[in-house]
């Protein structure tokens, strides 16, 4: 790679290159099947298609530190030029290829050091333990996280009273409008049952569409309301959930009854439902309007949730995030003290 230092003090303002050395290390749980954390060609191919690929042979400039006339001239000139916003030391490039390594590793692998040697004699190192961030809040999603829940059961309940195919209306990743504007709130009970009725020529009751939108909800085990109790010794917790109507009275009763007290007041600060705060994820502003009314700093806040689309719109509000994957238990995020283990730091994923 070459590039040039315009702000230093020395010959290295000027452009130049060099013959970088990367090493990578990264850590994680064997697989049982070949005893390997990650096989040594998968790490290779995946460093070449993020850094090799894009840098090697590459110029990079500060584009901060040009006017644009010279940086335009510049591509121009040359096939491979990487503007960035910072200067390009060594530091800085290392700090750039942690954080795009991080978001390609296997979920079960994570970035432990990198160390990348400029010349013979200047080398720069980064640890996966010095640049943890710091996390004072969490915001935990409820259904699939904190709640079991399976969406294929509605689908199978309608199915049993003759109304088919419901699972491409509501799904994990996708749900129709008139659900979206229950689950904010904007229709009510009565009205939302008229359209489940309208799919169909089955005549539904009442209980039956109650049943069946409930079938969902399977249960919250007690080992994560104990990690929630431990959790919230260490970190302000709250909840952000999207959620009904029909769900919310169902399980709110249960619970209560399971647990002897209300959980969502007894283990969070505060807890939010997309049908009471009438705005639901991924919508950039239901984040926005809980950081705001809670005077948190996104950069210090998790957010831990198992939908894709959820963690994008979180990100994009400043929220650091954890996806958690399918068949990962939440409570494995956490040591018995209910601090967030490294290995979960190091695989939390921010802008």
């Amino acid at each position: 790679m070459a590039h040039a230092l315009p702000d230093y003090d020395g010959a290295c303002r000027n452009l130049h290159g060099h013959s970088y050395k990367l090493e990578v290390t990264v850590k994680g749980a064997t697989v049982k099947d070949n005893s390997m954390v990650l096989d040594f060609h998968t790490l290779k191919e995946l460093v070449n298609n993020e850094i090799i690929a894009q840098f090697d042979h590459a110029l990079l400039l500060n584009s901060t530190a040009y006017p644009q006339s010279f940086t335009d001239e510049v591509k121009k000139q040359f096939e491979k030029v990487v503007l960035l916003p910072f200067s390009p030391t060594t530091e800085h490039i290392l700090a750039l290829f942690a954080e795009k390594l991080k978001k390609i590793l296997p979920h079960c692998v994570y970035l432990h050091s990198l160390k990348l040697q400029e010349t013979e004699n200047s080398v720069a190192e980064w640890f996966a333990e010095d640049n943890l961030p710091e996390i004072k809040n969490i915001i935990f999603d409820l259904g699939g996280v904190i709640y079991d829940i399976r969406y294929e059961n509605i689908a199978d309940k309608f199915k049993e009273y003759g109304l088919t195919d419901f699972e491409k209306k509501y799904s994990k990743a996708f749900q129709t409008n008139d659900i979206d504007l229950f689950e904010e709130g904007r229709i009510s009970i009565p009205e939302f049952r008229n359209y489940i009725r309208s799919l169909s020529s089955v005549q539904l009751t009442d209980q039956q569409i109650d049943d069946a939108w409930n079938a969902i909800i399977i249960d919250v085990p007690e080992k994560r309301v104990e990690m929630l109790q431990k959790v919230k010794q260490q970190y302000r917790i709250y909840l952000f959930s999207n959620t009904n109507q029909l769900n919310y009275d169902k399980f709110k009763v249960d619970l209560k009854k399971k647990f002897g007290v209300d959980i969502f007041d007894e283990l969070f600060k505060k807890a939010y439902f997309s049908h009471i705060l009438h705005i639901k994820k991924p919508k950039i502003e239901a984040f926005q309007k809980i950081i705001e009314e809670l005077k948190i700093n996104p950069s210090e806040t998790l957010f831990i949730d198992d939908s894709i689309q959820h963690i994008n719109g979180a990100m994009q509000t400043g929220l650091l995030a954890y996806h958690l994957q399918k068949g990962e238990e939440v409570s494995q995020l956490f040591d018995n003290k209910g601090n967030i283990s490294a290995e979960t730091v190091a695989k939390i994923i921010h802008n």
